[in-house]
């Protein structure tokens, strides 16, 4: 999955939805009813 750039983090979620962040301490599993696992970069 190629993502805009820009930001240094990234998070999906089971359903396709993705949420991009510089926040290093931002968690959408926190107050979530979703599953979201932080991407790694790929070069």
């Amino acid at each position: 999955m190629e993502l805009p750039g820009g930001y240094r983090y990234a998070w999906a979620a089971l359903l396709g939805e993705y949420i991009l962040t510089d926040a290093p301490h931002f968690n959408p599993n926190i107050g979530s009813t979703q599953m979201w696992e932080r991407m790694e970069r790929k070069s």
